[in-house]
């Protein structure tokens, strides 16, 4: 990609871009498809961009040519107009090496807090995932339940479930929760577990897959005869 921004061509970075975007969603929101599927298509597109990069490039400079010409029929103009919009640009290749460092890192965390979403709520039917939510305050004296929709790595693996306490801005592991075998081919819904918080405060739920954090969701506990 860093290549089509140094040619300036723009429109077929911006596809690619488009199409990387919405494939992350995509594989964020839990679906059954394979993590090794995004990883064969960015292969495929480095490939196919060495094999055919020259010709798209040909092309590319064949429009804008005949946009040119369209534009003014002085050939002064015109090799104006094509040295501007020919040729390469560092400049481009910088702005695109950044764009595409900072889109990375909203996708990674696009991945890893949102498409793993934990869930808490405050009642649960045993016969499906469902939970009653209510914001992110709750009561001491209220039974409070964790649940987790989530897609794995490679291969079957574990989930690892922590209840974190904030202590004056840091956070402290109280407790570890179940620990869950998955396989990583099934669209997962885990059942919700009792997380039970001690004491009032601020509280956490951390997903950890393979010793990867995947997903967490933070929520206060309230004392109300305090």
């Amino acid at each position: 990609m860093l290549w089509l921004g140094y040619r300036k061509m723009y429109l077929y970075l911006s596809i690619i871009v488009i199409a990387v975007i919405i494939f992350s969603i995509v594989l964020g929101f839990g679906t059954t498809i394979s993590p090794w599927i995004g990883l064969l298509i960015g292969v495929a597109v480095n490939i196919l961009l060495g094999l055919f990069g020259n010709y798209l490039y040909l092309l590319h400079a064949k429009y804008k040519i005949r946009k040119v010409k369209q534009q003014s029929s002085d050939e002064k103009i015109q090799r104006q107009l094509i040295q501007q919009s020919g040729g390469t640009s560092i400049k481009s290749l910088a702005i695109v090496a950044v764009a595409i460092a900072i889109l990375m890192s909203v996708l990674h965390h696009f991945s890893s807090t949102g498409g793993q979403g934990v869930t808490i709520g405050t009642s649960v039917d045993n016969s499906s995932p469902a939970l009653t939510v209510r914001g992110t305050n709750y009561s001491l004296y209220e039974t409070l339940y964790a649940r987790i929709a989530s897609r794995t790595s490679f291969g079957t693996t574990q989930l690892e479930f922590l209840l974190d306490y904030n202590t004056n801005g840091t956070w402290t592991n109280v407790r570890d929760l179940p620990v869950v075998n998955v396989n990583p081919d099934d669209n997962i819904y885990i059942m919700p577990f009792v997380i039970e918080p001690s004491y009032a405060g601020n509280w956490r739920v951390r997903i950890l897959d393979q010793g990867h954090l995947i997903g967490e969701k933070t929520f206060k506990v309230t004392d109300p005869d305090s």
